[in-house]
């Protein structure tokens, strides 16, 4: 059962029957080269839809949607054409060359539709990046970073849908292996009228032709989404490596400055530890409140280090929190652009920097992966 919609108010229910009308036409060309006639057989499909509101004109829909399908199959078999090449010496006709050209590179458009969802997570991204403020704003290192990916990805989506109306306009299908055309001709075009025993023997050949069309298409099909998972599984881990990558760099780079930041006396107030669980797996992070002055401003903070450190090990986290009240000289490093973002521990971990490196190496590594896979399938269809 589905429902209709009638001025948005009231939804009336009903059965929406489809009816699928195919059929054949023989159709006769005269070659524009060499002036030879030549005949294909044109196969159509087409689909009609009919709805009986309230289920109570089945019957009538059925034949609307009937007499709908006739009608539509009568008009494709008297308007479309098939690109079939002059058996005699392989030549494209000029309608068939304009019908070529109109399929010509679908796997641009949809790169393009996939390049124009990465540039608007790209711009949400960026958008994302201005947000916040203190000890909570993104470095610049991302703005930028999210700026560069957000003009990639525009630039990539106007290359592919430019790029694919430019070349589709430039293809010539005459300028092919003119013996291949001839061949294909051949195979699916007849010389002259056909009757009685040559009839039924091209009646045989085109349904062999048929079959392997449509074995044809399902293969090229199969390929397609088959091309379209290579290229989108390292396109994906790339990306995804990428931010983190950024991220983690994000952080280094913050850490880094920390080093060069003025220093203050620090007094812990509060000390703790949070216990979370991931994956069935428990983590304990040191949880330090500290006061500290700048300019006379008391301020208070809980950054220790950066990266934030998380132990698989109660007794580790414990230890910390001792060692840093230990200290008899405890200062806090505070960023005298901003105060409020301050650090007990400066200076990044080595730890830090090689996760950096590997995730950008994963991430370059997937999107040449995925480039490549992109040439290949542009050779491949």
């Amino acid at each position: 059962m589905d429902w209709r919609e009638v001025s948005g108010i009231l939804k009336i229910p009903g059965r929406e029957i489809q009816i699928q009308s195919s059929g054949a036409a023989r159709r006769r060309v005269v070659c524009e080269k060499c002036g030879q006639e030549y005949f294909y057989v044109l196969k159509c499909s087409v689909v009609a839809t009919a709805r009986s509101v309230l289920f109570l004109e089945n019957e009538l829909a059925e034949e609307r949607a009937t007499r709908a399908a006739d009608e539509q199959l009568e008009e494709a078999l008297a308007n479309q054409i098939s690109p079939i090449p002059c058996p005699q010496c392989g030549w494209y006709q000029a309608d068939m060359v304009a019908e070529i050209r109109e399929s010509y590179g679908q796997w641009m458009i949809f790169a393009g539709i996939g390049a124009f969802f990465c540039m608007c997570a790209s711009f949400v991204g960026t958008a994302a990046t201005h947000t916040g403020d203190g000890p909570h704003r993104f470095s610049n290192t991302v703005r930028i970073v999210w700026a560069c990916l957000l003009i990639f990805f525009i630039v990539l989506t106007a290359t592919l849908f430019w790029g694919r109306r430019v070349l589709s306009a430039r293809y010539d299908p005459n300028q092919t292996d003119a013996d291949e055309r001839r061949r294909l001709g051949k195979a699916l075009a007849f010389a002259a009228e056909a009757d009685g025993a040559t009839r039924a023997r091209d009646r045989q050949v085109e349904l062999q032709t048929q079959i392997a069309q449509e074995a044809e298409l399902f293969a090229k099909s199969e390929a397609i989404f088959s091309s379209c998972v290579q290229i989108a599984v390292p396109l994906g881990l790339g990306i995804m490596c990428l931010w983190f990558a950024f991220d983690a760099s994000s952080d280094a780079r913050l850490a880094s400055i920390s080093v060069d930041w003025p220093r203050t006396p620090a007094t812990i107030d509060v000390t703790g530890i949070d216990t979370r669980r991931q994956d069935g797996k428990e983590f304990y992070i040191p949880v330090v409140h500290y006061s500290y002055t700048v300019d006379g401003r008391g301020l208070k903070g809980m950054r220790i280090q950066i990266p934030e450190p998380t132990f698989r090990n109660r007794q580790q986290a414990e230890a910390l929190i001792v060692s840093l009240q230990r200290k008899r000289d405890l200062t806090a490093s505070y960023d005298p652009r901003d105060p409020h973002q301050v650090v007990l521990t400066p200076g990044a971990p080595e730890s830090l920097l090689s996760k950096a490196r590997w995730l950008a190496g994963l991430g370059a590594i997937g999107l040449i992966a995925a480039v490549v896979m992109m040439v290949m399938c542009r050779r491949r269809f």
